[in-house]
């Protein structure tokens, strides 16, 4: 038997690395990567025109250009995130969007950093953010790398959060059988 996050996670990679043929995924702010997530048979989307890709639109508002159920995958690599949206993707809402345009199964991978003892941050929280996945309706996982020093306080360190889509809507009771 293969145990369940691990098959989350080395499907996302193999589709990272080249999509499959029959599959669709599409890379959120893809900006002068555009060409080569194309290469890789990904579907490209920015919010800055100039980048080419194949959506313009700003990550919040996924479901206004992109029809639900129609993705196998979805990443966010490295994008900006704003809990109020303003300044980024807020990091319910790309939780939301994402399940919105993802088919049953699909897979969302967000490749981010987190930030301890640093207060300005808009970024997610590790400890968090795996809870915030299952009550979007995803089965997730985290990959969490090397913790560097930035300070006398502060630390991080990059996180990929992986999800499989097993529900629609918002559940908060959802999280205790899915998170691992």
């Amino acid at each position: 038997t293969r145990y369940e996050p691990l098959r989350i996670i080395d499907e996302s990679r193999e589709a990272l690395e080249q999509m499959k043929s029959g599959k669709t995924g599409v890379v959120l702010g893809s900006d002068s990567n555009t060409s080569e997530w194309r290469r890789r048979g990904w579907f490209t989307l920015d919010i800055e025109p100039s980048h080419g890709a194949d959506y313009v639109c700003d990550a919040n508002r996924l479901s206004e250009r992109i029809p639900p159920n129609s993705m196998d995958y979805v990443c966010a690599e490295f994008i900006s995130m704003d809990p109020k949206g303003t300044e980024g993707v807020s990091p319910s809402r790309l939780l939301q969007q994402a399940r919105h345009i993802l088919k049953p199964g699909g897979k969302l991978i967000i490749k981010t950093a987190h930030f301890e003892n640093a207060p300005e941050t808009t970024l997610p929280d590790r400890r968090i953010y795996l809870k915030k996945m299952g009550n979007h309706g995803f089965h997730a996982v985290a990959e969490l790398h090397q913790i560097f020093q930035v300070d006398n306080e502060a630390t991080n360190q990059t996180v990929v959060y992986y999800g499989e889509k097993i529900a629609e809507g918002y559940d908060g009771s959802r999280v205790k059988t899915q998170i691992h």
